[in-house]
Parts: structure tokens; sequence; C-alpha cells
């Protein structure tokens, strides 16, 4: 609020205003104005807090690898023998013998982007300099980039003894895009602070009102043609002045006859606004890249099954973020390490991440499928999910030993057998004519290149769809001769 004098000076008078309305001073504009104000966003507003929280857990539990190029392959640090690749390894494990280790820089290094838009490390060489020892977190408000000609020449960090300038090439720096000022990172804090305000004064407003023992605030008002003598207004007085402090709270207050009490309550505007803080949640959750269901939002009856589907999106979005991280690291630490920027490489491993997995039964069958097709060997399926020890035989025994893989419900099964002695409608496998091992070794031509002659040979039959059917569900060569009725399969016409 201005007020304009008649030779034209402008004179604000917005402070004077707000306390006559009692209106706080630390409104949304004050209260996030700069980098050091959005810190206290995640304690201000609960939405912010969980989402925060969400992408430095992600990012916490997702491993950070080294690995070392070999052509278009990449080999693990441990795996590799190379010094440079354990040794930039070890590092990113164990960050400084402080503080942190290499899952807390993780999670505190998304954080900071997603609540400052910036993030730094400082990168602690021996005293006879070479490759860094050490790797320490720096706050990015106590930081600042002192430009040098062109770019960053210095960093100028506050501590709590006073500054410190550290170099830029001992300076990791992630920043957000921010086309006003490229130096500094863009937060997406500043996007929704009045969002965050919202929430805060809301909760506020709630808290004042139980505080309050829940009764709104108001004003008695005298009727328009009501008498109000001096007595009156001295009663009124005296009465006002007891409901106030801790002794008078809860009390009712009896006034001259014909007052009333008017509650100042929200109108309906601004009762719907209130009731819609919903599009609060969706402003923060979107500027800060976490679906709404993952966040806490619960009101619809399908969230859990939906829960699925936002968890993979969400893991999509994170992997954009962990490899822009890794991308940092391969420009401003590899080259400590590998200066020709040609052999080593970080990144970060997803292999591990539920979220982008499809769900086990799938996996499994897509697993048994490429058994049966020779792409891969039961001993690597059996490594893959846990499910024994190497088979006896060794990898020879890879289609003999198929049907022992299948789990109940994935592939064709034997009969179940009601007792202990197996049922008359399957043929037991009785036939002295037909060897084992070349009974195996033609089965495995099947499985590899789809000829179902060889079989045929053996079973001294014609080679046809039956056949290739029964091959397919690999029964033995009694079923195949005399039938399985149980799963309607025919028997195969021997020749007379």
């Amino acid at each position: 609020m201005a007020l304009i004098s008649p030779d034209g000076a402008v004179k604000d008078f917005s402070g004077t205003w707000r306390q006559f309305m009692g209106i706080p001073e630390d409104t949304a504009a004050d209260m996030y104005r700069t980098l050091q104000d959005y810190g206290k966003a995640p304690a201000d507003e609960a939405w912010v807090y969980r989402c925060v929280a969400m992408k430095a857990m992600f990012a916490q539990a997702t491993p950070l690898r080294v690995y070392l190029r070999d052509g278009k392959q990449r080999i693990p640090a441990e795996d590799s023998g190379d010094a440079a690749a354990e040794d930039l390894q070890a590092l990113l494990d164990d960050v400084n013998p402080v503080n942190m280790n290499g899952s807390d820089l993780k999670a505190f290094s998304n954080a900071a982007t997603s609540v400052w838009g910036e993030n730094y490390v400082k990168k602690v060489r021996g005293r006879l300099g070479g490759p860094p020892q050490e790797l320490w977190w720096l706050r990015a408000p106590d930081i600042k980039p002192n430009k040098d000609r062109v770019w960053i020449g210095t960093y100028t960090y506050r501590t709590g003894e006073g500054t410190e300038t550290y170099l830029a090439k001992d300076v990791i720096a992630w920043r957000r895009l921010n086309l006003q000022d490229p130096t500094r990172g863009l937060s997406p804090i500043s996007a929704i602070r009045f969002e965050i305000s919202f929430g805060r004064n809301i909760a506020e407003q709630r808290t004042q009102r139980l505080v309050n023992w829940s009764i709104p605030p108001g004003a008695w008002v005298i009727p328009k043609d009501a008498e109000f003598t001096p007595q009156d207004r001295s009663l009124v007085q005296r009465v006002l002045q007891r409901l106030r402090g801790p002794k008078g709270a809860g009390k009712v207050p009896i006034m001259p006859a014909g007052m009333t009490w008017q509650a100042l309550g929200l109108n309906a505007r601004d009762a719907e606004d209130l009731a819609n803080g919903k599009v609060s949640r969706m402003a923060i959750c979107a500027a800060l890249g976490v679906p709404l269901v993952l966040a806490g939002d619960d009101e619809r009856t399908s969230v859990y099954r939906n829960m699925v589907d936002a968890e993979r999106v969400f893991a999509r979005y994170m992997i954009n973020e962990l490899d822009w991280t890794a991308d940092g690291y391969n420009g401003w630490l590899v080259p400590d390490f590998d200066p020709t920027r040609k052999r080593l490489v970080v990144a970060f491993d997803y292999s591990q991440i539920e979220a982008l997995q499809a769900p086990l039964e799938d996996r499994k069958r897509v697993a048994l499928s490429e058994i049966e097709h020779a792409a891969r060997t039961p001993d690597e399926y059996r490594a893959e999910f846990r499910t024994g020890q190497p088979l006896p035989n060794g990898e020879g025994a890879t289609v003999l030993q198929l049907q022992n893989l299948i789990p109940i419900g994935t592939g064709p099964t034997a009969p179940p057998a009601e007792t202990t002695a197996p049922p008359a409608d399957v043929p037991q496998d009785d036939s002295s004519d037909v060897g084992a091992r070349e009974w195996a070794q033609a089965v495995r031509e099947y499985a590899q290149t789809g000829a179902i002659e060889p079989a045929a040979s053996l079973l001294g039959i014609e080679p046809s769809e039956g056949l290739r059917i029964g091959l397919r569900r690999r029964y033995n060569p009694a079923q195949l001769r005399n039938g399985v009725p149980a799963e309607r399969f025919a028997a195969l016409k021997e020749p007379e």
C-alpha cells in the first residue's frame, strides 16, 4: 500500500498496514527469497519433504560403478585388475573419513539439486598433488562462483571460521538450467514457493484455531439503532480485558443487551480454495518430478493398482537425473585418474532396480523360453533366479533337465498322480530300442535347429506334426508312441 502526497512523493505504508491488519511479515515472497531460505522448504511442507526424500533415497540405493572400457564392452573395476579403476571406485565408495560415505554423498547431491538447483563437491588432493584422495560435499548457499574473464575461475566458500577459495578444477559442479545466470543453478523451489507457503499457512491457521479453543475470529456488533452508553462501553472493555491471557481462555463473556457476535469466517470462494489444496500438492510434485500417488496422495480407490506404473515412471525419470550426475563425474573427476578419458567411465548400475524389472513370473517365463531355444543354459537360469546349485551333468544336460526347471503354470507337465503309482494313461519309458544318449542328442538337435528327422528315425516313424508337438512338450519315446490321453495327445502310429 502506498500514499501519494500532493507534491507527488510516494510513501510506502505496507508495513504499517500489515501491522494494523495483523498480517504476518513472513509472506511467501519473504520466506523464500534466497538459496538459504529454500533449504527450509522440506521442513515447512510435508509434500516437499516427501518428494526430496524419495529422490535422495533412490539415488542412495543405486550403485555408482567404475568401468574399464574394452571395445564396446565395459568391465567392472573389481574385475578389471586396473589400479586406476580400483582407486576411483574406492574413492566413490568412501568419499571421506569424517562425515560421509558414498551413499551419503549420492543422497545429499540429489537433494541439493532438488532444493537449491545446485550441487558442489570439493576434490582434496594429496600434499604433492596427484589424483583426489577425498571428496567433500559443499552447501550451495555457502559457495559463490567468481568469474575469471569468460567463465568461473575460482569459488569462494563460506565456512564457520571465515572463507576459503578453491580453484575451479578442484570443484565438481552441477547446475540446473538457468538462462538468467548460467553460473548459478535454478531451484525448483523458486517456482513453487507460493504453493509451499499455501500449505504452511493452512497448517498454521488450523493450529491457531485449536489454540484459541476452536473459537473462530469475530467481533461483537452493536445494533444500528441501539443505545450504547459510556457505562456499556466501560463494561465491554472490562469484559474483553478479563478474557485475555491463559486464565480467561474458554470463558463465555456476558455483554450488554442487544450486542451480537459476528464470526469473521471465510467466504465461499476462500473456503473453496482451501478445499482445493490438492492443486498445491500437484504443483509441488510436478516441479520435483515425483508422481502424486508416490508422494502420498491415496484418495483414489485404485491407488495400489497404479503404484507399479507410478514407480516405473518415477524410476525412468530418476535415470535421467542420475545419468546427469554421472556425466559430472566423467567430466570433472575421471580425468584425474584417466587423463585421456578413453579407459574409465563412471555410470550408475540400474540392473537391480526392481521398479524397472518385469514381474518375476514373466522374467522366468522368458528365461525358460530362452533355454528351450538354446539362448541360455539351465545353470545360468539357476544362478539368476537362485533356484539351486549347478546341474550335476553340466551344460550337456540342457535339454533333458529343462522339464525339471519349469515351474507350475508356465509350461506342460505330466498329469498329477493321485497315488504313488503312475497313472495308467501315462505310459512308462520302457522302449529298450531307443538309447538314452541317442534320444538326448535327437531332442537337443530339435531344440537347436527344429529338425525332427533324427527323433523320427530313432522311433522308426515318419516325421509329422504330432511328433513336433511331442518334442516341444518334451515327451519320452513311450509317450510319443502310445499317446498321453490325460493331455489329449494322440499316439504316433508306427509303420507295420
